[in-house]
């Protein structure tokens, strides 16, 4: 996190007034005035009464003394350094002295010096409440928080108005994470110096670690006010809008970040994130490329950039950074995790297989990693190896709504709709809030034509996760089984607002506009969704069906049809929907005899509906007669993967 160092307050304590050296009356007169330009904030004129005094008598410490907190007071550290070693040599017992060189080490960050000085001070003068908070200052920085706590707390004890001693208390509560006594030491500080920034910094960042980002964000903007330039509340405001998904305000703070510190990786970072989390992919992989290169070991960007290469569906340069990323932090189980997904986008599964055991290996309860393994293993229809994952990481965490959510898809898949919805209502009562288990249940009602259901479902995940872009498409097909395209469309223009290149979203907009007659759309969103991932089996199904039967001449292409559904077929060799393709392709392309022996297949299998029989019965009469088959508008294409059924994955 960004650090910021103590307040070091500057005016005279009480004992310096009880100081022991004894002065010529000429000479209190100028202490007296030297000291009251101190208390009005006039150094420069302060350094020059202290200079008269110590011209007029260069064994006087209290002169030294003081030309040496002016000297302080504006970061002259050498200048105020020499000056209270003068004034200690002169009277080795002045305490003030001491104290006062504890300050300039503390702003040279030599903190054994700092300890050294103020503990002296502290033999001299027991209750000196100064000394007490530069000692306290200088544990916090060296993460000593409990000697820090203890002596702020003196020196609260012996002067119950010292704002700094709060603020320094305040912080190391924070750091022992107790973050209701670092509010109120925090507020304390401030109604008594309500002019400070730097506490409101850190009481919103207080606030932030209780997740309580509005008011955090309240205090980073008091903040700022006060002080502008003040780099970290820009940072830390940053952050709590992220986590308030205002990604406009995020992205603003840390332009401003960069503006004032542009050699600053974290502010690149999250940009970064700022940028993916609207969906510009592209200058998210800038930002994180800039970090790196500004911090060549910089782990998180290189795992934040294989992110966006993910979402992106680019497997080999997201696989690149993730391996960076494990490189520099090798038990890092989300990085491997994140490996896993980017091999099974890449169609690898038995990397992505070995991947998530190795995820698993460092954190067994990982409900991520086993649900994706769940359903790597459902996709290969090898359903116990599925079930035996799950039932083992809910052996291991009995209350992941993720794991039950994830084996009621299991049994979905098996055709046990009663276990499934059992399993999803159950996720649904461990975790009111998981998006995923209302997603999940949604796609259960969908697939049984319980529309009204899925539809609440759907809606209720996106109340909980508004920048899942899958849950809009998902409802928006739905909303298309009750021929409400209007609102259907609406979905999915959200869904591409959230992310422009959201591939689930193309994939299934262009399945809805070849549905509807509209063509030249759908060859659109199926191509744009292609540049993303050429790979998809999903989309090589769909993109293959599109271009053997649709009705308009200029857009049907057999030969990349072919091509397309190949490919699919190689990866999913089983699909029922992939034969059924396979067969409409070879008609397009003037082969009946294997258009008829495919769709013969189809129509045999044991695992159709009798919707999809039905018509792959009618489109094997129309093969039989030599004829290929052609959509009509507002027909059912063949029921096939359009999009995955996993929900995006959320970031570190």
């Amino acid at each position: 996190m960004k650090l910021f160092l103590p307040k070091i307050l500057l005016l005279m304590s009480a004992i310096a007034m009880a100081a022991t050296v004894r002065a010529a009356p000429n000479a209190a007169d100028k202490i007296k005035q030297g000291q009251e330009a101190i208390a009005k904030n006039d150094f420069k004129g302060a350094i020059e009464v202290f200079s008269e005094v110590i011209a007029a008598d260069k064994t006087n410490p209290k002169g030294y003394n003081g030309r040496g907190i002016g000297h302080l007071a504006q970061n002259e550290d050498q200048l105020a350094l020499a000056d209270f070693n003068e004034a200690i040599r002169l009277q080795p017992k002045y305490s003030e002295a001491y104290a006062r060189r504890a300050a300039v080490y503390l702003h040279m960050n030599q903190l054994d010096k700092v300890i050294a000085d103020a503990t002296k001070a502290i033999q001299l003068s027991p209750n000196y409440s100064y000394a007490y908070d530069k000692r306290a200052a200088a544990h916090l920085m060296k993460k000593e928080y409990a000697k820090a706590i203890a002596d702020a707390s003196a020196a609260i004890k012996n002067d119950p108005d010292y704002d700094d001693a709060f603020y320094i208390r305040g912080q190391s509560y924070f750091y022992t994470n107790d973050l209701a006594k670092a509010f109120v030491d925090l507020s304390t500080s401030i109604g008594l110096d309500p002019k400070y920034a730097g506490t409101y910094l850190m009481r919103g960042i207080v606030r932030k670690a209780a997740k309580q980002y509005d008011s955090a964000v309240t205090d980073f903007n008091e903040a700022i006010r006060l002080d502008p330039k003040l780099v970290n509340a820009y940072f830390h405001r940053g952050i709590a809008y992220l986590a308030l998904g205002k990604y406009d305000e995020a992205l603003a703070d840390f332009s401003e970040g960069i503006k004032q510190s542009p050699k600053d990786a974290d502010f690149y970072l999250n940009r970064g994130r700022a940028f993916s989390g609207k969906g510009k992919l592209d200058e998210a992989i800038n930002d994180y490329t800039q970090a790196i290169q500004l911090q060549p070991k910089y782990e998180e960007a290189y795992f934040f950039r294989g992110l966006a290469y993910n979402a992106r569906h680019q497997p080999d340069p997201a696989i690149a950074d993730f391996s960076m990323a494990i490189q520099f932090r090798p038990e890092a189980s989300d990085s491997y995790y994140n490996r896993a997904l980017a091999y099974d986008i890449k169609g690898d599964l038995e990397k992505a297989m070995t991947e998530l055991a190795q995820a698993l290996r460092i954190a067994p309860k990982y409900s991520l990693a086993r649900t994706l393994s769940a359903e790597i293993y459902t996709r290969k229809k090898q359903y116990d190896k599925a079930l035996a994952e799950l039932n083992e990481g809910i052996r291991l965490d009995p209350r992941s709504a993720d794991l039950y959510a994830s084996r009621g898809r299991v049994f979905d898949a098996k055709g046990d709709r009663q276990r499934a919805l059992n399993d999803l209502n159950k996720a649904v009562e461990l975790d009111s809030n998981s998006s995923s288990a209302y997603y999940t249940r949604g796609l259960i009602f969908a697939k049984n034509q319980e529309y009204d259901k899925a539809m609440t479902d759907f809606t209720k995940a996106i109340e909980l996760e508004p920048r899942n872009p899958v849950y809009y498409s998902s409802r928006a097909i739905t909303l298309t089984k009750k021929d409400q395209f209007a609102p259907a469309f609406a979905d999915f223009d959200r869904a591409l607002e959230v992310n422009a290149n959201d591939f689930d979203t193309l994939v299934k907009r262009g399945y809805v506009y070849s549905q509807l007659g509209e063509y030249e759309k759908a060859h659109s969103d199926f191509d744009r969704a292609f540049k993303i991932d050429p790979k998809s089996p999903e989309l090589l199904n769909d993109f293959a069906w599109f271009l053997a039967t649709c009705p308009k001449d200029d857009l049907r292409d057999g030969k990349h049809a072919a091509e397309y559904i190949d490919l699919a077929l190689q990866q999913f060799p089983d699909q029922p929907s992939f034969w059924d393709t396979r067969a409409a392709v070879f008609a397009e392309n003037g082969d009946f005899d294997d258009a008829v022996s495919w769709e013969q297949k189809y129509i045999n299998r044991k695992d159709l509906t009798e919707q999809q029989r039905t018509a792959g019965q009618e489109r094997y009469g129309l093969y039989k007669s030599a004829k290929p088959y052609r959509q009509n508008p507002k027909s059912s294409p063949p029921p096939g993967i359009t999009a995955s059924t996993t929900p995006a994955q959320p970031e570190k």
